[in-house]
């Protein structure tokens, strides 16, 4: 098959705006985006309204900074959330790439079951309200 120059030509700008697309694409993802995404392969749907949900991440994000993946892997696993390819992508990412993926997710998790009231929905359709870092719901805790 011989290629004309107006095939390649527009070969080349298909490829183009692809590229320009998937840029766009990653940079609008945020870390929000990210967390909520995880959470909500992990525990179904959540219904949070944005400013618990950005309260949540900042008071994750306080505890532990170090735990937020950089930015270019953040965007790289966002993509792959979207695209439900997370295990293959953390399988295959170089060096000590997927045992950060795996810990930010871990502690999300647990952050998120802590500080929330998750645990107490009587429906999944139930509202998922942020209740602080100083939240205490041990019903054995004692105040002396």
């Amino acid at each position: 098959m011989a290629l004309s120059r107006r095939v390649l030509l527009a070969m080349l700008a298909g490829g183009t705006l692809a590229a320009a697309g998937g840029v766009a694409f990653v940079g609008t993802l945020s870390d929000e985006d990210l967390a909520h995404a995880i959470l909500e392969r992990y525990l179904g749907p959540i219904r949070m309204a944005s400013e618990d949900r950005a309260a949540f991440l900042a008071a994750v994000r306080d505890q532990r900074p170090w735990l937020f993946p950089a930015e270019k892997l953040a965007a790289f696993y966002g993509v792959a959330e979207r695209l439900d390819l997370t295990e293959m992508a953390r399988r295959n990412l170089p060096g000590e790439r997927g045992r950060i993926l795996e810990n930010f997710e871990r502690h999300l998790l647990g952050d998120f079951l802590l500080l929330t009231d998750f645990a107490f929905r009587t429906t999944a359709e139930d509202q998922v309200h942020f209740l602080g870092r100083t939240a205490c719901l041990n019903p054995f805790a004692s105040f002396a």
